[in-house]
C-alpha cells in the first residue's frame, strides 16, 4: 500500500510473480486464486483501496489467464450501505454469487413488498412511521417514503428470520 492504496508496481511484482510461478508449476497450466484482501479492505471501509485492488487483479488476469475468486462482507440492510460505492465494486466483477442461498433475503423483500402494497392506501405518516424513528425528517415525497419504508421493513423481516 502506498498512500492508502495498493501500489500497481508492487502488486505486479509480488502477486503477479506468484501467479505466473504457480501457473508454470501447475500440471495443466491452469490455476485458481482467491483474494481475501479485497474483503478485508471492504470490511474496514477502505472502499477505494478495495476497488483499486480489484482493478489490479483484473489487469493481471488480462495478461495472465487464471480463475479469480473473492468474497465481500456486503450487507444490503446495513444502515451505512451505499449503492453508489457498491456499484464500482460490482462493475469490477464478471460474475456475482450471493452468500448462502439468498432465499431469506428474497423472502424478506417479498414480505416487505406485500406489506407496502397492502399499506399503500394508508396515510403518509403511517407508511413511514418505522422509517422516521431514527431522526426527524421533513415530509418526504410518497415514492421516496415508500422506498425507505420497504428497505426498513425488509431489514426488520430479514433480521427476525436470521
Amino acid at each position: 500500500m502506498v498512500a492508502g492504496l495498493p501500489d500497481p508496481a508492487r502488486f505486479e511484482s509480488v502477486v503477479g510473480g506468484a501467479v505466473r510461478d504457480a501457473i508454470e508449476r501447475s500440471r495443466n497450466g491452469a490455476i485458481r486464486a482467491y483474494g481475501d484482501m479485497v474483503g478485508t479492505l471492504w470490511k474496514n471501509r477502505q472502499f477505494p483501496a478495495a476497488i483499486r485492488l480489484e482493478q489490479l487483479w483484473n489487469r493481471l488476469r488480462k495478461s495472465t489467464p487464471f480463475a479469480l475468486y473473492c468474497g465481500y462482507p456486503i450487507d444490503v440492510f446495513d444502515s451505512q450501505f451505499d449503492a453508489a460505492v457498491v456499484d464500482a465494486l460490482l462493475c469490477a466483477h464478471s460474475h456475482l454469487l450471493p452468500a448462502g442461498s439468498g432465499r431469506s433475503i428474497e423472502s424478506a423483500i417479498a414480505q416487505a413488498m406485500e406489506e407496502m402494497i397492502a399499506s399503500s392506501g394508508k396515510t403518509f405518516p403511517k407508511v413511514t412511521e418505522s422509517v422516521s424513528t431514527r431522526r426527524l425528517w421533513p415530509e418526504l415525497p410518497r415514492c421516496e417514503a415508500l422506498i425507505l419504508w420497504l428497505l426498513t421493513r425488509a431489514r426488520q423481516v430479514y433480521n427476525a428470520s436470521a
